[in-house]
């Protein structure tokens, strides 16, 4: 995997989402649901119709206002994967709550929320379904009891995400914290997809040996010990002799951009556009 100097960081903390809220297998799902995903860098920012707002609340859950709800949706679109959506009108978050949608110029507009396709399977096949309906003059119903709802999880956002570019593709690192422990993803996405998702695990150095420019953004992000006990077992021959940890090649200082959960949605060209205005501190 080759990673040019090039550097561009953008690191969120989401302090509305609690760590340790999340389990082990939820985070390794993530390399399954986001994989092989399009990303859409028409669409900069989401917003809800007021039937959509209600939808979520009756199928999907957990309950949330609808100024928090576009908040967690619209970090979600800054996420490779997380959203995907087809030429039909229909869309799909980490492959489970299904939406419909329009777009006017670069704004995604859900229009309704359908449900959870892990509590509903026939919502795997939208277009089906609602042949059968029609067909049968029959409406399946997609409402949750309010105890149901209440057990829902909102999708998975990471602590930091670290977005830099290769000389061919684009990188992400996103970190995520759940019962106690950190985990890394490491996206590759070529030609708009998610090409490939990795699962870095920072107390098991000895897994698969990750690039070098990986190992430094790693280094930044505080994994300088599983950084260290990595090159150890993979290239030991570094660590003959040697006193001083090899100085990392110069990359741009990351920032640190402090969200509440009164924060108003963010896009790539809002981050782009307002990234000045934030309130930002040197995250190193």
């Amino acid at each position: 995997m080759e990673i040019v100097n090039k550097l561009t960081t953008k690191i969120n903390h989401f302090s509305f989402l609690g760590a340790g809220e999340y389990h082990t297998a939820a985070i390794k799902q993530i390399t399954h649901n986001r994989q092989n995903r399009l990303i859409h860098p028409q669409v900069n920012s989401i917003v809800l119709s007021d039937h959509a707002a209600e939808r979520w609340n009756e199928r999907v859950g957990p309950c949330l206002s609808e100024d928090k709800l576009i908040t967690v949706l619209n970090q979600l679109l800054l996420l490779p994967g997380a959203i995907s959506i087809t030429s039909k009108g229909e869309g799909r978050i980490d492959n489970d709550i299904v939406f419909t949608y329009v777009i006017s110029d670069d704004t995604l507009i859900i229009t309704t929320f359908y449900g959870r396709i892990s509590l509903h399977p026939p919502l795997n096949n939208l277009e089906r379904l609602k042949k059968y309906n029609q067909a049968e003059n029959d409406r399946y119903c997609f409402k949750l009891s309010r105890e149901l709802l209440d057990l829902q999880t909102l999708p998975l956002l990471p602590k930091e995400v670290y977005q830099y570019e290769g000389s061919k593709n684009s990188y992400y690192i996103e970190k995520y914290e759940c019962e106690g422990i950190t985990y890394c993803l490491l996206y590759e996405i070529s030609s708009g997809r998610v090409d490939s998702i990795m699962l870095i695990d920072p107390e098991y150095p000895q897994g698969r040996q990750l690039p070098g420019k990986v190992l430094r953004i790693l280094r930044k992000m505080g994994f300088s010990e599983f950084v260290n006990e990595h090159q150890k077992f993979h290239r030991p021959d570094l660590f003959i002799e040697r006193k001083k940890e090899i100085p990392a090649e110069k990359v741009h200082t990351p920032f640190l951009f402090h969200l509440s959960s009164g924060s108003i949605p963010l896009s790539r060209n809002y981050l782009l556009t307002h990234a000045p205005q934030l309130t930002i501190k040197h995250a190193i």
